[in-house]
């Protein structure tokens, strides 16, 4: 969905070894939120591919942190508490999308986040 000069172009600052799985997840969790309606528009719209940017440097990000973002800590007895990378990721994916997504619709109309049908 996004060539790897596009998402230079972008800003994005992904290494090119990195960036096919990373393009991958990214185009596969923008299509599961909006039920497959922007699988065939071509060329894809704008705020789609600024949505797939931003998702690919957010899973870059987690890449390089493991999911090992530090959510507690303690100094007595020295105690560290990790998030949850799943539950973290969730919430800031969807949030993205949203903020790229929220007001599209399709070619009928139908709001692209839309879960019905």
């Amino acid at each position: 969905m996004l060539t790897y000069d596009d998402y230079v172009t972008m800003g994005g600052d992904v290494a090119r070894a990195d960036f096919a799985p990373l393009e991958a997840r990214a185009a596969r969790r923008l299509d599961s939120a909006t039920f497959g309606r922007l699988r065939e528009e071509r060329p894809l719209r704008a705020c789609a591919r600024m949505c797939l940017a931003e998702l690919i440097d957010l899973y870059a990000e987690e890449a390089e942190a493991s999911g090992r973002r530090v959510v507690e800590q303690q100094n007595g007895d020295l105690r560290v508490r990790y998030a949850d990378a799943g539950a973290w990721d969730a919430r800031r994916d969807g949030a993205v999308i949203r903020l790229w997504l929220e007001d599209e619709a399709d070619g009928e109309g139908t709001p692209l986040l839309y879960c019905g049908q």
